[in-house]
């Protein structure tokens, strides 16, 4: 009797640390190329699980970032141990024509999976006169089976907990 049998391939869950993309972590430098670099490596993982790592005592910079699918892993973790933060001053503020209404993105993703800390300093943004143009913290736009687990997105005067 031969059988056939396919093998079974299993393959090794892959975890992108964002310094290892030329992220600092000091909270001072842009971060946002680098942080962008990270995904794009998370994203194309052909691995079953992938996820882009934030390490812990570490806070990083960034400005608008869309952070786009479809991904070829089933799964797509965004695990934030340390801190994303936006630009202190909204004057500091830098985007392409077409991102400035959003300060995180995730679009177009299937199995995505965001946890941590994420500082947009807003109360800047919250003092601002009526009228202008204020950028909404974190959106999630054309995607499913999104889990958004223990994130925290505060400041000093407003924290919230998903």
């Amino acid at each position: 009797i031969l059988l056939l049998v396919r093998p079974l391939v299993l393959t090794q869950p892959v975890v992108n640390n964002v310094l290892s993309y030329g992220a600092i972590g000091d909270g001072l430098k842009d971060d946002t190329s680098s942080l962008l670099k990270a995904w794009e490596a998370t994203c194309k993982s052909s691995a079953s699980s992938a996820t882009m790592y934030f390490p812990p005592n570490r806070v990083f910079l960034t400005h608008p970032l869309l952070l786009k699918g479809p991904c070829k892993a089933e799964v797509v973790r965004v695990e934030i141990n340390g801190t994303i933060t936006a630009p202190s001053e909204p004057k500091n503020w830098k985007c392409g024509s077409d991102n400035c209404d959003t300060w995180l993105h995730f679009s177009h993703m299937d199995g995505i999976e965001v946890s941590g800390f994420i500082s947009g300093r807003g109360q800047k943004w919250w003092d601002m006169k009526r009228g202008k143009d204020k950028p909404a913290a974190l959106r999630v736009t054309n995607s499913k089976n999104v889990r958004l687990s223990g994130l925290i997105m505060g400041c000093k005067l407003h924290t919230f907990r998903i």
